[in-house]
C-alpha cells in the first residue's frame, strides 16, 4: 500500500467525501474499497477502516451517502464489538469531525486516481515479473495486464451492474429512497398528481409573461429548504433585492408592498419559519449578464469550495442564459444550453430547475403544451419534467398547472390552484381548498337536480 492512503490527513479528507458527497461517490466508488483504509499493522487505529466499511456498504446498497446515519451504524458496531466507553467515544468523535469537514473534492479526486494508478502499476509489474519467470507471460496476457492499468482513469464515473442478478438490491434502494428521491414541491394538488424530479434531473416551469414562473421557482426553493436541501438560486432577470422581497413576503405571508412597513412582525414570522429549516438558501444576482452554463458551474464550484454544497440549483430564467458560442438560430442556442444544464445536473447529482416563457398567444389558454414554448418547442423534450401554468377555471387569478411533459410519471394531466399574488405565494392552500370544496358542493347540487 502506498504512503498516500497511509497518510491520515488524506484519509480523513477522503472519508469526509465518502460520508457526505453524492457526486464524489458516484464518480469514484469503483476506485475505492474498505480494505484501502485497513491499517498496515495491528498497532494502527482501525477506526477509519470501520467508518469506511460502513459508509461504502451503505452507498453500494442504497446509492446514497450515509451522512448522519453513520451514527446509527457505529452504535450497532460498538455494541456488537463490545467497545469500552473510551473506545466508543473516540470512534464517535472521529465520525463527527469527518461529517463536519469540507475538503476540496477535486484535490482528493486527483490524488485518489494517481494513487490507484500507482498501485495498479506496481501490482502489474510484480505480476509480469512472476509470469515471465514462470515462462507464462504470453502477448495476450501482457496486453490484458496493460489494459487493466489503462482502464483505471476510464473507470471514473462508470459503474457496470449485472441487471438480472440485482433485483433485491434495487428493491432495497427504492424502499430506502422512497420519500427522498423525489422531493415534494409542496403544492398539494401537484404533489398528489405526480412526483416532480429526482437528483441528476432538470425540471422546467413554462408560462406566459407575468403568469408566475418566478413565484413557482421560489416555491420550489422554499419547499426544498424545508426538506433539508441546500438551494442555490440564480436570478438573471430580477435584481436580488426584488427576489429577496418576494421570499420575505411569501415566508412572512405579508403583502410584498408592506414587507418593509413592520420589521418586528417580519422578524417574528421569519424566525418562526427559520426554525423549521436545517439547510441554506443562497441567492446569486446575475442580472449584469454574461451568464453561461459554464458560469453557473463556476458559481456552484466556488460556493462548494467555500463550504456551501448545493443540492439544488434554480436558474430564473432560461432566456437570460447565454450560449457558450453563437449559433445561427436561437433554437440551436437553447439546444446547447439545455443539454449542458442537463449533463451538469446528472454529473453532480443535483436537482435542477429553470423557467421558459411561452408564445404571446398563450395568455388565455388553460392547457399549454410543449409546442407553445417560445423560440424552441423542443425544450420540454430535453427535461425530465415540465410544468405549464395556464389560466385556471376559478377566475382570472387562478392557475391551471399542466404536466406538459414527464419522463418518469404521468403527463398531460393537470390541476387548478389559487395563488396569493400580493403575498408572493404561487399556492394559497386555504384558498385552493375552499375552491375545491366549492367544486364538490356544486357537483353534488347538480347531481341532486338531475335526479
Amino acid at each position: 500500500m502506498s504512503s498516500l492512503i497511509d497518510d491520515v490527513g488524506y484519509q480523513d479528507s477522503l472519508l469526509s467525501l465518502i460520508l457526505n458527497d453524492r457526486a464524489f461517490l458516484r464518480r469514484h466508488s469503483t476506485l475505492l474499497a474498505a480494505a484501502d483504509f485497513k491499517p498496515a499493522s495491528n498497532s494502527g487505529s482501525r477506526d477509519r477502516w470501520i467508518i469506511a466499511t460502513k459508509a461504502l456498504e451503505h452507498y453500494r446498497k442504497y446509492r446514497e451517502p450515509i451522512g448522519k446515519l453513520i451514527g446509527v451504524e457505529l452504535k450497532d458496531h460498538v455494541r456488537i464489538a463490545r467497545f469500552g466507553k473510551d473506545r466508543a467515544k473516540e470512534l464517535a468523535g472521529l465520525a463527527r469531525n469527518l461529517l463536519r469537514d469540507d475538503p476540496s473534492a477535486k484535490a482528493v479526486s486527483d490524488r485518489l486516481i494517481e494513487w490507484r494508478l500507482t498501485a495498479e502499476r506496481t501490482k502489474a509489474i510484480d505480476e509480469i515479473i512472476e509470469l515471465n519467470a514462470a515462462n507464462e507471460l504470453t502477448n495476450e496476457v501482457f496486453a490484458q495486464i496493460v489494459r487493466r492499468v489503462s482502464s483505471v482513469e476510464d473507470s471514473v464515473g462508470v459503474e457496470v451492474a449485472e441487471y438480472y442478478a440485482s433485483l433485491e438490491e434495487r428493491i432495497i434502494r427504492r424502499a430506502f429512497r422512497k420519500d427522498s428521491r423525489y422531493p415534494a414541491i409542496m403544492i398539494d394538488p401537484v404533489d398528489q398528481m405526480v412526483r416532480s424530479i429526482a437528483r441528476g434531473q432538470l425540471g422546467l416551469v413554462m408560462a406566459p409573461y407575468k403568469r408566475g414562473k418566478s413565484l413557482f421557482l421560489i416555491q420550489i426553493a422554499k419547499a426544498y429548504t424545508l426538506q433539508g436541501l441546500n438551494v442555490l438560486y440564480i436570478t438573471l432577470e430580477d435584481p436580488k433585492d426584488d427576489v429577496e422581497d418576494r421570499f420575505d413576503a411569501g415566508i412572512a405571508e405579508i403583502p410584498v408592498k408592506e414587507v418593509g412597513d413592520d420589521p418586528a412582525q417580519l422578524r417574528k414570522r421569519f424566525a418562526r419559519f427559520r426554525r423549521l429549516i436545517k439547510s441554506k438558501l443562497k441567492i446569486y444576482d446575475g442580472t449584469d449578464g454574461g451568464i453561461t452554463v459554464s458560469k453557473v458551474i463556476q458559481i456552484y464550484e466556488t460556493e462548494k469550495e467555500l463550504g456551501f454544497k448545493a443540492d439544488a440549483i434554480i436558474v430564473d430564467y432560461d432566456e437570460e442564459i447565454e450560449p457558450e458560442q453563437n449559433n445561427q438560430q436561437r433554437r440551436m442556442d437553447f439546444d446547447q444550453i439545455y443539454r449542458a444544464l442537463r449533463r451538469f445536473m446528472a454529473k453532480e447529482q443535483l436537482l435542477g430547475w429553470t423557467a421558459a416563457q411561452t408564445k404571446r398567444n398563450t395568455s388565455d389558454l388553460k392547457i399549454i403544451v410543449g409546442d407553445e414554448i417560445g423560440e424552441d418547442i423542443g425544450k420540454a423534450k430535453k427535461v425530465a419534467c415540465a410544468f405549464a401554468l395556464g389560466r385556471g377555471d376559478w377566475g382570472d387569478e387562478s392557475l391551471y398547472v399542466h404536466v406538459a411533459a414527464h419522463k418518469f410519471d404521468r403527463g398531460n394531466i393537470g390541476c387548478n390552484i389559487m395563488p396569493d399574488l400580493p403575498r408572493m405565494l404561487i399556492f394559497d392552500r386555504d384558498a385552493t381548498q375552499a375552491m375545491e370544496k366549492a367544486d364538490v358542493l356544486k357537483q353534488l347540487e347538480e347531481l341532486e337536480n338531475d335526479e
